[in-house]
């Protein structure tokens, strides 16, 4: 389900009738994907624990691509309470563009029933980049225009989480270049709790994984320390 603004769950946005919206934006790991039930996605697992969370994300989307979501809709800037991002060290890299309508549908299909089949018998290839990597004139755009707090999330690879210096060198530098200022930052592979069993492949959460990471999440997150954060 999503709602007029692409975000992963059915409730329009509607920012006004709440004191706090949180976005959450990433890749395939916040889009969930086939294999994982809506509500054991991260965002409906997140507004569980800190109600008001909208989930916008994509399938092989990059940093760059979430950036350009921001600018493509910057009148919802002012309504936000907070942005976090997840990331990982291949979200550093060249935006992805669109090349098919079985990985990134652009309408609702007719028929749901051939839509799944199709997509499973004859899957897309990656998309490629669009050949641009600015990512960083784009955070500097966000920057200017949304002056409110941001979560950086560094979401490690299961061979990352077993390579702490391969982390330390793709992840973790990638993630500092970012800078500071209203930024903040979870790294989830410094969680006691997190590990290679966390994973249902080289990147994805099982859903124990998603849970976990939810919970990692509002924790770090000070307007939601009342609300089971902890739990």
């Amino acid at each position: 389900m999503f709602n007029e603004l692409s975000m992963g769950v059915a409730e329009p946005f509607r920012p006004d009738e709440n004191a706090r919206n949180i976005l959450l934006v990433g890749d395939s790991l916040v889009m969930g994907g086939n294999l994982t039930d809506q509500p054991q996605r991260l965002g409906p697992l997140m507004n569980v624990l800190c109600p008001r969370v909208w989930p916008v994300g994509a399938g092989s989307w990059a940093f760059l691509n979430e950036l350009r979501y921001l600018h493509q809709h910057a009148d919802i800037l002012s309504s936000l309470t907070r942005i976090v991002f997840v990331l990982n060290s291949a979200d550093f890299g060249e935006a992805s563009r669109w090349i098919s309508e079985r990985t990134h549908p652009t309408q609702r299909p007719v028929l749901a029933l051939w839509y799944v089949i199709d997509k499973k018998l004859f899957p897309a290839r990656e998309a490629p980049p669009i050949g641009d990597s600015d990512w960083r004139s784009e955070f500097a755009w966000l920057r200017r225009e949304y002056p409110g707090p941001i979560t950086i999330v560094l979401y490690p690879t299961r061979a990352e989480v077993l390579d702490a210096r391969s982390r330390s060198v793709n992840l973790n530098a990638a993630g500092e270049g970012i800078g500071s200022g209203m930024t903040s930052y979870v790294v989830i592979a410094d969680g006691q709790d997190w590990s290679s069993s966390s994973y249902r492949d080289e990147i994805h959460p099982t859903d124990e994984g998603n849970a976990k990471l939810a919970r990692r999440i509002v924790a770090s997150i000070p307007e939601c320390k009342n609300e089971g954060a902890g739990h």
